[in-house]
């Protein structure tokens, strides 16, 4: 376990002075950059590691996989990589709940930037003028259920 700790300090030791060596150079591009920075990288930790009589393997853990395994792990990941989505986004409603969320509320919440909504339905029958829901936010956004040809065919109550 020291040995690890010790290692790995070296390697970050190593890797902070290869990031001063090239701080100077004023490459545009990112690629010739990393490549600058690996170069001293390998060169600074081969000279402390043979100064200290300890070797440091690449495939040790301090080190991590190398640049090229990385690189493939990347595009990989990429290949592999699905869109994000956020269908599963809920509302959170803070006081009493009045019965099933519409999905319309999600989305217009979503939308919105807000994740939490009073449920003003109850409220509505007194005055139908109210909004169906309103935000928790500092601006108490109002939420009105949306024209029937906003709704989805699931929405619809026919």
């Amino acid at each position: 376990m020291a040995n690890e700790v010790n290692q790995a300090i070296i390697v970050q030791t190593c890797a902070k002075i290869a990031s001063e060596l090239i701080s100077t150079a004023k490459h545009e591009h990112l690629e010739h950059r990393l490549n600058d920075w690996e170069e001293a990288f390998t060169k600074v930790l081969e000279s402390v590691t043979e100064k200290l009589g300890r070797p440091v393997m690449r495939d040790s853990t301090p080190m991590g996989p190398s640049r090229e395994q990385m690189l493939v792990r990347m595009d990989e990941a990429k290949r592999n990589a699905r869109p994000i989505t956020d269908d599963n986004f809920r509302v959170a409603v803070k006081g009493k709940q009045y019965g099933e969320l519409p999905a319309w509320i999600h989305r217009a919440a979503k939308k919105a930037g807000i994740s939490e909504v009073w449920d003003n339905r109850e409220a509505r029958k007194e005055n139908p003028k109210r909004p169906h829901f309103v935000g928790t936010d500092d601006n108490k956004t109002p939420f009105w259920a949306p024209k029937a040809d906003e709704l989805t065919s699931a929405e619809i109550p026919f």
